[in-house]
């Protein structure tokens, strides 16, 4: 072999072990940033709002960055606000407020056993006492009348009888009344109680039951309240803007499915400010865009939102809005990667767009749009310019961040045509959290009817109206026996959430 060629060979072996060095080299990087990331998730800050801190990795040192230059927000000075005392505390609706005098045993003078005259009282202390609920038994006797005359009236056969009618059974041969149906689901849908747990407690307080009873009754009513929760629907499918999400659920016995497989909740919940504040939940076993398509059918408006595949079934008549901080979220985790200088700059014009959209967000649609298209457009001109001109490790946190965002890019970009529009989809996912804490309390659902997520859909939307959820539910259940088989949907639409005054919901039971 020539000195050439083995020049050649040895140039190509060159090229061929440089090129492998640049491989594992951005695998490396990448291996690392997956462990940066996974220790940040085990072991640092859960918070999202200043990128800047949290805890380093074993194998990084501090270093000091230059940070991308970011216009200064005035921050108007503040003042601490005074603890609120005890009486502004409670709510003087539902607190009962008794008086308690104190006075001594013997009312004579120590000394000279002469009695003593009370001059005045001075208040000592307040406390506040908590007495616990309680399970009360009816015994309901209906008396029987007898008519005298009708009974000796040869034309009447027999004695003429009348029966008190007896108090109206929420369930038939059931001793379940409406208050107590209420705690149930109370305890179940708003403190996240499984009804397993539940059990438990109530032979506590003195009632042995079981938990497939109190699985029943649950099922039962919510059976009940089915043609209230398909209107409360159709109702929210005529507004203009909406916002929706879904999350898993577990269901072990789902038809053609396994233990372990996935069903989900999907949301569909008004924008904040919407005359008829609603909330509802659907389950469904998949998360495809047929079930999309499905639960958005008739709606013709405006729904923020992810970036979520399925909801690209959609017609062209629902116009779909994106989330900035779900973009914001994936930049925020590139941070801690390989990249995180590039990152934190995209982070920072992201930033930037949510500190001016709190300072607008008391100005009137109209007013806002004009603000967003004079400050916001060209901010969001050079963020996508930007991520257009960015080199990215493949796979990598950033690469990610960049393809969802350019991949959102139109839907991003359409708070800068209407100014009703929000940034972010955040009212869903705080909408959706209640199910989110059920589901880790619970782990899973036996069944798709114990799946149901139609209490959910009535709790949240009568927190959205400013209800007590409690009352609200209880409210209904005293309803029931009234509606009959097929209640007159005028009749019915009286009992959603925004047509009723809180003065009209009775007492909490308790």
């Amino acid at each position: 072999m020539t000195d050439h060629e083995l020049m050649l060979q040895l140039t190509e072996q060159n090229k061929q072990l440089t090129s492998l060095v640049q491989q594992l080299s951005d695998q490396n990087k990448w291996l690392m940033e997956q462990l940066k990331n996974l220790q940040r998730r085990h072991f640092g800050q859960s918070s999202e709002q200043n990128a800047n801190e949290g805890q380093l990795s074993l194998f990084e040192t501090p270093t000091v960055e230059e940070s991308p230059e970011v216009a200064p927000t005035p921050v108007a000075a503040h003042t601490r606000k005074p603890a609120k005392k005890l009486a502004e505390r409670l709510n003087p609706d539902l607190v009962t407020v008794e008086k308690r005098y104190f006075g001594l045993a013997d009312t004579h003078c120590p000394n000279c056993r002469h009695q003593l005259d009370t001059i005045g009282q001075k208040a000592v202390r307040t406390t506040l006492e908590y007495i616990p609920a309680r399970l009360v038994q009816h015994d309901n006797f209906a008396f029987t009348y007898k008519c005298p005359r009708c009974s000796a009236d040869p034309k009447i056969d027999g004695d003429k009888l009348i029966q008190t009618p007896g108090p109206t059974a929420l369930m038939a041969h059931s001793v379940m009344t409406p208050s107590l149906i209420t705690e149930i689901v109370g305890e179940k849908y708003i403190l996240d109680v499984p009804l397993y747990r539940q059990r438990s407690e109530w032979k506590r307080r003195g009632w042995e039951t079981t938990t497939a009873s109190l699985s029943n009754a649950v099922i039962k009513c919510g059976e009940w309240l089915t043609p209230l929760y398909q209107m409360l629907h159709e109702q929210l499918l005529k507004q203009d803007y909406l916002h929706g999400d879904e999350t898993p659920i577990q269901v072990l016995t789902e038809p053609n499915k396994t233990a372990t497989s996935k069903s989900y909740l999907w949301l569909i919940t008004s924008n904040e400010g919407a005359s008829k504040p609603a909330v509802y939940f659907a389950y469904d076993p998949t998360r495809s865009g047929k079930t999309a398509a499905k639960l958005y059918k008739g709606f013709e408006g405006t729904l923020q939102c992810d970036g979520y595949s399925g909801y690209h079934a959609l017609p062209d008549t629902i116009r779909q809005v994106g989330c900035w901080a779900h973009a914001r979220r994936k930049f925020f985790n590139a941070t801690h990667g390989s990249q995180k200088g590039q990152a934190k700059q995209a982070l920072a014009k992201i930033d930037q767009l949510f500190m001016w959209e709190r300072d607008w967000a008391a100005l009137k649609p109209a007013d806002r749009l004009a603000k967003r298209q004079e400050t916001a457009a060209p901010l969001v001109e050079a963020f996508w310019a930007t991520l257009s001109q960015t080199n990215v490790l493949p796979n990598s946190s950033l690469g990610k961040a960049v393809d969802y965002a350019i991949g959102q890019k139109d839907r991003l970009n359409v708070f800068l045509e209407d100014g009703q529009v929000v940034l972010s989809n955040n009212l869903a996912e705080r909408s959706i959290k209640p199910s989110v804490m059920l589901r880790k309390n619970s782990l899973f659902s036996k069944s798709q009817a114990g799946a149901k997520a139609m209490y959910l859909s009535f709790i949240e939307s009568a927190k959205a109206n400013q209800l007590d959820p409690k009352l609200y539910l209880n409210y209904l259940f005293e309803e029931i026996p009234e509606w009959g088989q097929n209640p007159d949907p005028v009749d019915l639409e009286a009992y959603l959430p925004w047509n009723i005054e809180p003065a009209v919901l009775k007492q909490d039971p308790k």
